[in-house]
């Protein structure tokens, strides 16, 4: 009797070991516990796009699960998904720096939802380079003034043709003038001149700078800046010969009084000739050593009447120009 019992003990704690060491079986009932809690777990997915078509997926998105507070960022693909989300209701926050964000409400009603919702980012446009520099013209008529050019590249990740409205402001001075398109399609210019501003003094440029703004299509606007002007060149060089309507042979010889600076500069110098009050140019150097203060004419100037000027160029761009000296060239050999 006790052997038999023995053995029932035995055959029993053999089953349990067995059934204890066995891999557990595939869920494949879906009235199973186990398989029924997995597919009650919501989740929400999706992609971020460019904004306009074709759309393109974007890469290094933000996007946050609010309020969770949980946030994922995009691959390549542009896909994001949030595993493991309650129902309930939330708000998907995607952004991008140079982008607009965008925001979408998405609403769980109750376990086991999917959904799948797609993110659309505006490019914001921008400014990659801008120029500003002064020029100091000093002329007989209608006089002397000063004007600042403002150049700037931009960029749009949509495509520079998305940008709508480019301005330049000076809201202290309330001075808005929009831009000019140049021969580059991402290139716009501004000029403004000195009677533009409080009196007439370009010096706003200098103290308080300037702001370009940005629009595109769809309403985005960006606002870049302050950028200021560096420098305004008060001195021009001063032509000594010829001038004052002197006359002179086919063979010219120029020369200017030296200019001393604190700033590194150049030297520039125009030859026009006038006919019946039209000035042509006939004649033009730059990049002349602050050193050199005479140039000579490399070829025979035809009989007629002309002037010349001398200018001042520094690293920056910025230009200051004398006065016309006026000469006449007669050919003494007749």
């Amino acid at each position: 009797m006790h052997l038999l019992a023995n053995r029932l003990i035995l055959s029993v704690l053999f089953a349990l070991l067995l059934t204890a060491c066995a891999p557990d079986p595939a869920r494949d009932n879906p009235f199973d516990p186990a398989v029924s809690s997995s597919a009650s777990e919501s989740y929400i997915e999706g992609w971020g796009f460019s904004y306009y078509e074709p759309r393109r997926p974007l890469r290094n998105i933000t996007v946050t699960l609010n309020p969770l507070g949980r946030f994922q960022v995009t691959g390549g693909d542009g896909r994001f998904r949030f595993d493991d989300v309650p129902a309930g209701e939330y708000l998907l926050v995607a952004s991008r720096a140079g982008f607009v964000p965008d925001s979408l409400a998405v609403t769980l009603p109750e376990a086991g939802q999917i959904s799948n919702q797609n993110l659309f980012l505006n490019s914001l446009p921008s400014v990659r380079r801008v120029a500003l520099f002064s020029n100091h013209i000093d002329e007989i008529f209608p006089g002397e003034f000063f004007q600042a050019t403002v150049t700037v590249t931009v960029s749009d990740s949509d495509g520079v043709g998305d940008i709508s409205a480019l301005r330049l402001e000076i809201p202290e001075v309330s001075l808005l003038k929009n831009f000019s398109p140049t021969s580059r399609s991402d290139s716009f210019s501004v000029s403004i001149l000195d009677i533009e501003l409080p009196q007439a003094n370009l010096a706003p440029l200098v103290e308080i700078g300037c702001r370009v703004v940005l629009e595109d299509r769809a309403g985005a606007r960006q606002v870049e800046g302050p950028f200021f002007l560096k420098r305004i060149i008060e001195e021009t060089p001063l032509p000594l010969s010829p001038a004052a309507f002197d006359t002179t042979g086919p063979l010219l010889q120029l020369s200017w009084q030296r200019l001393h600076l604190p700033f590194d500069f150049t030297y520039e110098v125009e030859v026009f000739r006038l006919f019946g009050g039209v000035a042509v140019p006939v004649f033009s150097r730059v990049d002349i050593a602050p050193e050199v203060l005479s140039l000579a004419y490399p070829d025979s100037l035809a009989d007629g009447q002309y002037y010349w000027t001398a200018g001042v160029r520094d690293q920056l761009n910025n230009f200051s120009r004398s006065e016309e000296a006026r000469f006449i060239v007669l050919d003494g050999s007749d």
